[in-house]
């Protein structure tokens, strides 16, 4: 057979891995799963509870199926199929009442 021979780089030739984002800044009427979610990956608000039920997404890398699930600051979202977003900071309210909200998006 064949033998595999490892191969031995120098460390200054390994690049690091850097995560990096997208900021959003946006605005929902409240902090439910459904309403974020719908807001960060452009899908309406029946989609986004479709998606959710479905079992496509996951908070903090457990699933979520609740469609009325409320997020806090530095949740992790990972749809599948679509990307993975952090909730970087909630900003208070808008003059309207709604909740303005940081995210990064990760690219």
């Amino acid at each position: 057979g064949r033998k595999i021979q490892p191969v031995y780089y120098e460390k200054e030739k390994i690049k690091p891995f850097v995560l990096k984002f997208k900021d959003l800044n946006l605005t929902v009427n409240s902090p439910r799963i459904d309403a974020i979610i719908g807001k960060i990956w452009g899908l309406s608000r029946q989609d986004a509870v479709t998606v959710v039920s479905q079992g496509r997404v996951r908070i903090n890398y457990e699933e979520e199926t609740r469609k009325d699930a409320h997020l806090s600051a530095g949740d992790i979202i990972s749809f599948r199929g679509k990307g993975k977003a952090v909730i970087d900071a909630f900003e208070g309210e808008s003059k309207k009442g709604k909740q303005r909200l940081r995210i990064k998006k990760y690219i």
